[in-house]
């Protein structure tokens, strides 16, 4: 239905090359993970993403009333689907529709499907930059949590610009993000706490750029939130959200609404 043309997870000008050996990585991790892998229903990994969806619903009533004006709804890098059946539950009158770049990931789709009590219309392998969606076919593209994996923003803005309807919106969800003379050292900090794929953050003076060269008209949510944060990320943002002034000079967590104009 809503198919016609080419998807994926991926961060911002990186060669060819090194975009291919990334997404390996990310198919391997979903592929083989001991906890992630397809037909494993991990106790450990229902509990991390159950609370990582308090943040998730936290972002589903902030937007609420671009998610319930949306008929047709697009999440990109959705990994398992989880964030898609709450979609689907949230908004049962919405076609939903979930992409990752990995099959494997998909392939857990069921499960959560069983777990919320929802399911997305359908689901596809598919990169951001390049995907199977018809033009002008969704009124809202998501992200959650996954944009920062993706290797060629301008590619994937352009794509999402073709895809949406006119006057629709593609909105990123709880990015990492921080300005370029922090990045080497936020760059350090988040692949230090996960090593299995490899971790990045928004530069948002780019992001800024390339939606304004893809099409796009973007703009910048600072969204610090304290919602399951460990002892010391508790206590720094909960700071930034009492002095605005640091939101947009160190790293931060960040929306950003994408408009079609």
């Amino acid at each position: 239905m809503l198919m016609g043309r080419r998807s994926m997870r991926t961060n911002s000008r990186t060669p060819a090359r090194n975009q291919d050996e990334r997404e390996a990585v990310e198919r391997e991790f979903w592929s083989h993970s001991n906890d992630e892998r397809p037909g494993v229903e991990s106790v450990r990994v229902l509990a991390w993403k159950l609370a990582e969806s308090r943040v998730f619903l936290e972002k589903l009533e902030s937007f609420h009333e671009r998610f319930a004006a949306a008929k047709v709804i697009v999440e990109l890098g959705a990994g398992q689907g989880w964030a898609s059946c709450i979609v689907a539950d949230q908004f049962p009158d919405a076609v939903v529709l979930t992409t990752d770049i990995a099959t494997d990931a998909l392939r857990s789709n069921p499960w959560w499907q069983r777990v919320i009590g929802a399911c997305p219309t359908g689901s596809s392998a598919m990169r951001s930059s390049e995907t199977a969606l018809r033009d002008a076919s969704a009124d809202l593209v998501f992200v959650f949590a996954a944009a920062h994996h993706f290797a060629d923003h301008q590619a994937t803005l352009s794509e999402i610009r073709r895809v949406l309807k006119p006057g629709g919106c593609a909105v990123y969800l709880h990015e990492p993000a921080c300005k370029r003379w922090l990045y080497p050292l936020a760059y350090r900090r988040v692949n230090n706490k996960r090593v299995e794929v490899p971790e990045d953050l928004l530069l948002l003076d780019r992001v800024v750029e390339q939606a304004g060269l893809a099409g796009p008209l973007a703009t910048v949510i600072p969204a610090p939130t304290t919602t399951f944060r460990g002892e010391i990320e508790t206590i720094y943002y909960a700071i930034l959200k009492r002095v605005s002034l640091l939101q947009r000079m160190l790293p931060c967590t960040v929306d950003i609404v994408f408009e079609k104009r």
